[in-house]
């Protein structure tokens, strides 16, 4: 044999291997839509529950008028639905996120003109309904989390109502096991755009936020990190940005008690906006930034071998379509594992980690209508295991 059909040979292999490594980076178990015509269907957040089945949240939104409502979705193991609800709140409701309480109930929280903060019981049936305001002030909760003490984290944003101007600070609040306020937060400055997105309590007992400021960063709005201590004392907190809209959208505790920091980036970048990821150690010090091909990260997600998931999003401005979107798997030291890529259509806005092991992957989905022949978003879900 030649040394020449040696090599053909040679690559064919390595073209035979990278091909498999692709293919077979994630085992889908199945996949579910749901939606119907002439509405749009988002889901933002999805839990687990104790027994193994999944409540999903998020909100529909009939195209004709744009008037949203929310919309919880519950299906086994396998993908079977269970029920599903459509909560009629006002003019418009959105759900954000979802918790599951310690008395087997569910607390979701969102956007809403007849409450912002609902709890629900295991068959989707509304206990309560609390409409949060601060001196009048409407708060849209973009982040619900369940501490370690039972006690609740809520985090989103406060929109002054009477200012002269588009106003919009950070809220952050914590309330016990029975929802007695303990102590409340609002963060910004006069005429200023500010929203916190994703928050979690670190393993110390304090809260970490990610989310955007146009009052504490470097120009128009910037990416943020910002950590608090159990009573709402702030610890530290450092931004990201330039002249450009810059936003954090998720943050996770690494194994080695830092912090990954995933948003976009529109002001330090040839391309526009792209998707970052920052990593901090967990006094604040810039450690390492990677960027992504794709718009933005949407979400992190710290799996149980000390590594990480990325939920990767790109989309079409012209048609408002997701393009591509990307889950890449690393390791607890960065390097990556396998990366999936889900062409056209997909947006997927939250991973979860499963107990059984696997994962699952939510958001929507375009879809055209065999009716009108436009682009409907039909709510998705995706259970795989890493390769």
């Amino acid at each position: 044999m030649s040394t020449r059909q040696k090599s053909v040979i040679l690559l064919s292999v390595i073209l035979l291997l990278i091909f498999k490594s692709h293919s077979l980076a994630i085992n889908i178990s199945w996949e579910k839509t749901l939606g119907k015509e002439d509405y749009n269907e988002y889901i933002y957040s999805v839990t687990q529950t104790e027994n193994g089945n999944f409540i999903a949240v998020g909100y529909s939104e009939l195209k004709e008028n744009n008037r949203t409502k929310i919309f919880l979705i519950k299906f086994d193991k396998n993908g079977r639905e269970i029920w599903k609800k459509g909560y009629k709140e006002g003019y418009n409701g959105r759900a954000k996120s979802i918790a599951q309480t310690n008395d087997g109930c569910f607390l979701v929280g969102g956007d809403s003109t007849e409450g912002n903060l609902i709890k629900i019981d295991k068959s989707g049936n509304i206990i309560w309904r609390k409409s949060l305001k601060n001196n009048g002030d409407w708060i849209y909760i973009n982040s619900v989390n369940r501490t370690k003490g039972n006690d609740y984290i809520i985090a989103g944003a406060i929109h002054e109502h009477d200012a002269l101007d588009y106003q919009i600070d950070l809220y952050i609040a914590k309330c016990d096991q029975n929802y007695n306020w303990i102590w409340g937060k609002r963060l910004g400055k006069e005429r200023r755009n500010d929203e916190i997105y994703s928050v979690i309590e670190t393993e110390e007992g304090d809260i970490a936020i990610a989310g955007s400021t146009a009052s504490f960063g470097n120009g128009s709005r910037d990416g943020l990190i910002l950590i608090l201590d159990e009573k709402g004392k702030n610890l530290w907190s450092k931004t990201y940005g330039g002249n450009n809209w810059d936003e954090a959208n998720s943050i996770i505790q690494t194994k080695d008690k830092g912090f990954l920091l995933g948003g976009y980036d529109c002001s330090n970048t040839k391309r526009g906006e792209e998707a970052i990821l920052i990593k901090y150690d967990k006094k604040g010090n810039f450690e390492w930034q990677k960027i992504f091909q794709g718009k933005e990260v949407r979400d992190i997600l710290g799996t149980k071998d000390g590594g990480f998931i990325l939920c990767i999003v790109d989309y079409l401005v012209s048609h408002g379509l997701p393009s591509t979107t990307w889950l890449m798997k690393f390791n607890e030291k960065g390097n990556i594992e396998w990366k999936e890529e889900f062409p056209k259509l997909y947006w997927f806005n939250n991973i979860i980690e499963l107990k059984e092991g696997g994962f699952l992957a939510s958001g929507w989905k375009g879809v055209q209508s065999k009716r009108t022949g436009e682009w409907n978003f039909d709510a998705v879900f995706v259970k795989f295991t890493g390769f």
